[in-house]
């Protein structure tokens, strides 16, 4: 079958290609795509098909009008389990081609008298009839009653009645009828109670995509055979054809079958490219990524590119990349020394590397090194390099080799640190001044309570003040050229039980010194020195 169609589809584009570089159909063929052949020789019009002369046997029309109306059962296998009246008169007979309506011209089927009589024809193949003409001897018509039709699709059985000629049948004619048997099968028979005599059966079929009661009407069915009357498909248009008949052209921007596609959903290279009505081929090329007449298909069986003629397999992706059916694009890099959408482009002499971004010249290799796909250095590389391609310094490895989060966790701690210290630091200045303000406020405040023995002289003298409740205490005595001595020891004022605190006064004259005074010191005039320091 599958053959048969190919063979079809071949002598369709041989006729549509003579078609459309002459004008016109090759002899013996006319209508759409010139798929109608003439059945009347090489005479009929290529365009109407229109026969000038008479038609090929079996078939029905000619002188001016077309020859597309068949006659199914001409020459076909007919056969009769009745009793024949002669052997002469045999089944065949009615199917000959012999229209004579003479019992006694040997051109008739016969039966036996008064015996239920059978007469069936296998057509070859199931058609959907529609016109039967009988061709009923002359001598006693009306012994046509009661005949019924019947259509079936085995030989095994009758089938279904068709056709029943009805008992007020005029039988005073010419003894020809055309009946109706409107239905599909394969097997027709024809049966009588009593007797049975026919001449000739012509069952009459249109040609494929014809209808009417000349078979000269149009109707462009995409596989089963329209209405003979009323020319309604039962399934599909064929490309280019649309409606209930198949009898409508596509509009200017469809094609196809019924005319569904749309031209404009085409993948042609050029936009504007012209669209036919039957197949939607497109004038110019495909886009790449995509294929077939009408460039709708994708690429598949993992190919991609124009034409499809590229292999997602001879890629040079890195990993295990999906491939683009258009441009065959890898998701992630090339593998080193490729580039490319696809991956299929390799680097040139002075690149390497992934995608080939890095240049043979910036290798640190040692003498004069070739450079393949990975750029290696055949004999190592310059001091302070490293790496395979020699483009790694010593220290940028070295720090390439602290883990990152470890680094980011030194600097926080670092960070943390360095605020604690500034804390404690702050603490300890912040003591200080506090405890500086906190002794000077005791030094002033010193209770009146003490007790005091002293000498005195009118020149220089010496002597010790005690002072009651207080750590230390400045002497502050002014003296000529005083000195301060250094509060040496807390002491306690016999039978009081203050602390005494005693102080060395020098009978030294000079420029005024002063001794450290616990945290501070101060001089005759009563101002306060840093620690340790002369004012």
């Amino acid at each position: 079958m599958a053959g048969m169609w190919t063979l079809t589809a071949s002598v369709m584009l041989s006729a549509c290609w003579i078609k459309l570089v002459t004008g016109t159909c090759p002899l013996g063929q006319f209508g759409d795509s010139c798929t109608y052949p003439c059945h009347c020789g090489d005479s009929c019009d290529q365009t109407t098909g229109a026969c000038g002369g008479d038609c090929d046997a079996g078939w029905v029309g000619g002188e001016r009008t077309n020859c597309q109306k068949e006659n199914v059962a001409y020459r076909r296998h007919a056969y009769s389990p009745t009793p024949l009246y002669n052997t002469a008169w045999s089944a065949d007979k009615v199917v000959d081609g012999n229209r004579a309506q003479s019992v006694w011209s040997g051109s008739c089927f016969n039966s036996a008298d008064n015996v239920w009589s059978l007469w069936t024809v296998d057509l070859g193949q199931q058609y959907r009839l529609h016109d039967v003409r009988i061709y009923h001897p002359l001598q006693n018509p009306d012994r046509i009653l009661p005949i019924v039709l019947y259509l079936s699709n085995t030989s095994t059985s009758l089938g279904v009645p068709c056709y029943t000629f009805p008992s007020d049948t005029d039988v005073t004619g010419n003894s020809i009828y055309n009946v109706t048997c409107d239905d599909r099968g394969r097997y027709f028979t024809i049966t009588n109670t009593t007797f049975l005599s026919l001449c000739e059966v012509e069952i009459y079929v249109c040609s494929p995509r014809l209808y009417g009661q000349n078979c000269n009407q149009s109707c462009h069915c995409a596989e089963e055979v329209c209405h003979p009357v009323s020319g309604v498909c039962p399934g599909d248009c064929r490309p280019g054809w649309q409606g209930d008949r198949c009898d409508t052209e596509c509009e200017a921007d469809h094609y196809g079958v019924n005319c569904v596609n749309i031209c404009s959903d085409r993948k042609c290279s050029y936009v504007n490219s012209l669209c036919d009505r039957y197949t939607g081929s497109c004038d110019t090329a495909c886009l790449a990524g995509w294929r077939g007449v009408d460039c709708t298909e994708e690429c598949n069986n993992g190919t991609f590119g124009q034409n499809c003629s590229k292999t997602c397999s001879k890629r040079k992706c890195e990993g295990d990349s999906p491939c683009d059916h258009v441009i065959g694009k890898c998701i992630s890099a090339c593998v080193s020394g490729w580039m490319g959408e696809d991956c299929n482009e390799a680097c040139d002499s002075q690149h390497y590397g992934p995608n080939c971004i890095k240049t043979c010249a910036s290798r640190h290799c040692v003498g004069n090194s070739s450079c393949n796909s990975a750029g290696h250095c055949d004999c190592g590389c310059e001091t302070g390099w490293t790496g395979a391609d020699c483009t790694e310094g010593a220290r940028s490895v070295q720090a390439a080799g602290s883990n990152p989060s470890q680094l980011a966790v030194a600097v926080v701690l670092a960070f943390v640190a360095g605020v604690a210290v500034g804390v404690i630091v702050s603490a300890i200045v912040w003591r200080r001044r506090n405890r500086r303000l906190h002794k000077t406020s005791r030094t002033t405040n010193v209770p009146n309570a003490q007790t005091e023995r002293s000498q005195t002289s009118d020149d220089v003298g010496s002597g010790i003040r005690t002072y009651d409740g207080l750590g230390a205490v400045s002497y502050d005595a002014k003296m000529q050229g005083g000195t301060y001595s250094t509060i040496k020891s807390e002491k306690t004022d016999l039978g009081t039980g203050a602390n005494v605190l005693t102080c060395d006064v020098s009978d030294t004259i000079g420029t005024g010194t002063y001794e450290t005074l616990d945290d501070t010191s101060r001089g005759t005039d009563g101002e306060y020195s840093e620690i340790g320091k002369p004012k």
